[in-house]
């Protein structure tokens, strides 16, 4: 009789074993999806700050310009 309760018990430990390991496994894939979901948002904001820093970059450009341009009609007239 013993030897049936021992491997009954082997049994509900490796049942519960591969229970625990099922619970781990569905944790991580939990956590992988939130940090999926963490890149996919980082990305949309990387993106929206390079569109944003492209738009920066063409206001200076414009700028510089006008500076040039208001630099050369005043040497002009000083000339």
């Amino acid at each position: 009789m013993a030897h049936v309760t021992h491997r009954f018990n082997v049994y509900k430990w490796k049942k519960e074993e591969e229970a625990e390991k099922e619970k781990k496994i569905e944790k991580l894939q939990e956590e992988l999806q939130e940090l999926h979901r963490s890149v996919l948002d980082q990305d949309r904001r990387i993106l929206a700050i390079e569109k944003e820093n492209a738009g920066l970059t063409k206001q200076v450009t414009m700028l510089q310009r006008i500076i040039l341009d208001q630099a050369e009609e005043t040497e002009a007239k000083e000339k």
